[in-house]
């Protein structure tokens, strides 16, 4: 678009996964043959993922997307917000994978709308911010709306330090984030991506605790091939990785801040299009990514 400033950023940071670091790690994008691996959603705890099951609660990865603003949303910020929750808003949220809420009545304000916003914060919401954002500026010429990733604890930075009028987060707000204000705008389900060549369709999320927690390093120990388990993370900061620890952590009985400390081999990223990226490169890799990113697997 013309005049308007959608920046997407998408980086790798890999941690003690470097080629040639135990048995089953090969080359970035290559099997060993050259060719891109072939990953697939696993079901968790006998569900697959799919906006069905998150929407009815049988798949048990789940958070709510939300967006928070510096207190109570005014002027063009509460405008956006309230048509991204209309009935034309909420059916972007489905055409991009994840589960729509109930849509509510939307009247523009009068005036037109104008001005600009900053919006910053999750990579999970980025994609599907930059879709509300295209069909906000195209009813109102004269808003700009300008949309950065970063990840989820840096829309709340952002949001708290009025450096953004709108953060994007995966996550629920945290104690220290009480002068902001949370509004839901979809529900997504963290979708657990595996190497096929792991041999495994299933796993518990007991299973999954465990892997992500050093305790099981070889598939071979859930049913699966005899291949190196190779995890992936996303950064600090990210609200998929928090959600997904304090789940995982809850599972094992153990604190969010030890959990994860006996892994070794993994790689991390800082953002949902390199954590797909990787998930392909590496053999006998898993990782997790947003519901929306399904269909990218």
């Amino acid at each position: 678009m013309e005049g308007k400033t959608i920046a997407l950023m998408t980086i790798f940071l890999v941690v003690g996964a470097g080629i040639g670091v135990g048995a089953g790690y090969f080359a970035w994008g290559s099997d060993g043959n050259g060719s891109e691996m072939e990953n697939i959603a696993v079901s968790v705890d006998g569900v697959a993922p799919s906006a069905e099951t998150v929407q009815d609660g049988t798949y048990a990865i789940q958070r709510d997307l939300i967006l928070a603003t510096k207190g109570q949303a005014t002027g063009l910020a509460q405008d956006f917000i309230e048509w991204i929750l209309s009935t034309e808003g909420q059916a972007i949220v489905s055409e991009e994978g994840f589960v729509e809420l109930v849509a509510t009545e939307y009247t523009a304000m009068s005036p037109a709308p104008s001005g600009t916003l900053n919006v910053a914060g999750s990579t999970t919401v980025q994609p599907m911010m930059v879709k509300f954002v295209e069909a906000y500026e195209a009813m109102y010429p004269g808003v700009t709306i300008n949309v950065t990733g970063g990840g989820s604890g840096a829309g709340a930075t952002a949001a708290l330090n009025e450096t953004a009028d709108i953060g994007m987060l995966s996550r629920g707000l945290k104690s220290s984030e009480s002068a902001l204000t949370a509004i839901p705008i979809a529900k997504d389900g963290v979708v657990i991506a595996v190497d096929k060549a792991a041999g495994v369709t299933d796993l518990t999320i007991n299973q999954i605790a465990k892997i992500f927690n050093g305790e099981y390093t070889n598939w071979n120990q859930v049913g699966g091939n005899d291949l190196d388990i190779a995890p992936i993370i996303r950064e600090d900061g990210s609200g998929t990785r928090e959600t997904f620890d304090n789940m995982m952590a809850a599972e094992l009985g153990i604190s969010v801040g030890v959990f994860g400390q006996n892994m070794v081999g993994y790689s991390a990223t800082n953002s949902t299009g390199a954590m797909l990226a990787l998930c392909k490169s590496i053999s006998g890799s898993i990782g997790y990514v947003n519901l929306g990113s399904l269909s990218e697997l």
